[in-house]
């Protein structure tokens, strides 16, 4: 990491001396701005083995249900074949919540926080407070984030 001269140090420190307050008025939709309350979480990339489980349960388990589709087709025994239709049509009826909603509120959240931690996320939330009321009020979130995804947050 390259380090600042004395000198820049200086302009820096005086440039943010000398600029104006934010002054809010009343037509401006922005007035409630703060630059205090954002919340910014940096996290540091880690592909261990633990993170890379939890992207592959996450990433992976798409691909290996369209690789067991495949195998179903070409080349599967005619009881591996009833083994796997019996899989497919039991998470069909099954309900949504079959194992349970702890354990799936587990699994995603292992899932996300293993991902945040292989891929080293850096999330800055501009109003923590206001997000938590949302979320209390049972609505959900969408955090838009670069360069091209969104990441469901309820």
């Amino acid at each position: 990491m390259i380090e600042m001269t004395e000198i820049e140090k200086i302009s820096q420190k005086e440039s943010a001396e000398t600029k104006p307050p934010l002054q809010s008025s009343p037509k401006d939709d922005l007035s409630v701005f703060n630059e205090n309350q954002w919340k910014v979480q940096d996290t540091a990339q880690d592909s261990s083995f633990v993170p890379t489980v939890g992207v592959f349960i996450w990433i992976g388990g798409m691909f290996s249900l369209l690789l067991s589709f495949f195998y179903f087709i070409f080349f599967a025994s005619m009881l591996q074949r009833a083994i796997l239709l019996t899989m497919y049509s039991l998470s069909l009826i099954l309900p949504k919540n079959f194992p349970g909603e702890r354990f799936s509120y587990f699994l995603g959240n292992f899932m996300m926080t293993q991902a945040e931690k292989y891929f080293g996320l850096k999330t800055t939330i501009e109003d923590p407070k206001s997000l938590q009321l949302i979320g209390d009020e049972g609505k959900g979130v969408i955090f838009a984030m670069e360069p091209h995804d969104l990441l469901f947050y309820s």
